[in-house]
């Protein structure tokens, strides 16, 4: 479901930020665009994590692996983009996730104080910034999205969201954390036009 996949960063006063001058300096579990997965995880953990519904009906170019919790210190998941055939599995997009439950204002709450820390980092980014508004694939417009993307003129971006999804939907409200390449974000943005 692309509702799920908006990915695209988050802080508990667990991880150090350093001025993101270039995405591939934002790291995430210790993870940056341009590293190796296999760096961090073995080639069966990244195959057995595959989601195979992301992306239906794309030209297949990029795909993506969930990793759960229990690799994790800071996030409940983490998300990695690869390239279709890559053996040496370089990472073209990175989020993490941290649920809240049904907390939206728990939700919102780390939402604002992961911007106030990185806001700062993302000085040469346009930003684009949505407060309480309906997600578009949500007919209903139950579920609700607090955001901020950054845009960087290069074409890559980074995205600081709270989802909090409509009861239709069954699921929890949390915070994702995450940075896309210049290539990915311009491949993603095509894929979510169609």
């Amino acid at each position: 479901m692309k509702f799920l996949f908006l990915i695209l960063f988050l802080i508990l006063n667990f991880q150090s930020w350093t001025k993101a001058d270039d995405i591939k300096d934002f790291e995430i579990e210790g993870m940056s665009i341009g590293d190796s997965a296999l760096d961090f995880f073995t080639d069966d953990t990244l195959k057995n994590n595959v989601r195979q519904d992301q992306y239906k009906g794309s030209d297949g170019k990029f795909f993506d692996v969930l990793i759960k919790k229990n690799y994790f210190t800071n996030y409940n998941k983490i998300s990695l983009v690869f390239k279709k055939n890559d053996t040496s599995y370089k990472i073209y997009s990175i989020s993490g996730v941290i649920y809240f439950d049904d907390d939206s204002k728990k939700c919102i709450e780390k939402y604002k104080k992961v911007l106030d820390d990185v806001d700062n980092l993302f000085v040469d980014y346009e930003k684009n910034i949505l407060n309480d508004a309906k997600h578009p694939s949500d007919p209903t417009g139950e579920t609700r999205i607090n955001s901020t993307t950054f845009f960087h003129k290069s074409g890559s971006s980074a995205e600081i969201a709270c989802y909090s999804p409509g009861k239709n939907y069954n699921l929890e409200n949390y915070v994702l954390v995450g940075v896309d390449s210049a290539e990915f974000t311009n491949w993603i943005l095509k894929y979510y036009e169609n």
